[in-house]
């Protein structure tokens, strides 16, 4: 029987929204590893579902260092069914996974994301650069 990090994976190559929904949701119940960090970055990515902030919210309790190029490149963009929100709650999930992992290349992106054209975003980046050393523990 495939596991669940094995279900996700397919889920994401079929781009399967509901099944990605279940598996995600299954995966997360029996513990995330770090086996699920490149079909979450993937899917992070990806705009055919609508599970991005579960899937950043994920990859920040994993404080996976592979994941910073996809978490920065979704906190720069805009996923389609989000529209109507001015609070980019999808982009502070990213920049708060990205201070939770910890890296020198995290902080550098967090560095770059304080120069987004959107301010509420530059706003996200700067809480997280500004609190860096204080969050050590959380880091670690």
């Amino acid at each position: 029987m495939p596991s669940p990090a094995e279900l996700l994976a397919d889920a994401v190559r079929r781009r399967d929204a509901d099944d990605l929904e279940d598996h995600l949701d299954e995966a997360w119940s029996q513990g995330l590893g770090p086996e699920v960090v490149p079909t979450l970055c993937k899917a992070l990515q990806a705009r055919w579902h609508a599970r991005h902030e579960d899937i950043a919210l994920a990859l920040q309790e994993l404080r996976a260092p592979g994941a910073v190029a996809a978490l920065f490149e979704t906190a720069r963009s805009d996923v389609p069914y989000t529209p109507y929100d001015y609070s980019d709650a999808l982009a502070r999930k990213c920049c708060w996974a990205l201070a939770d992992t910890g890296t020198q290349e995290a902080r550098a992106a967090l560095g770059d994301l304080v120069r987004d054209a959107r301010p509420v975003v530059a706003g996200y980046a700067q809480r997280r650069l500004d609190r860096w050393e204080l969050e050590l523990d959380r880091k670690a």
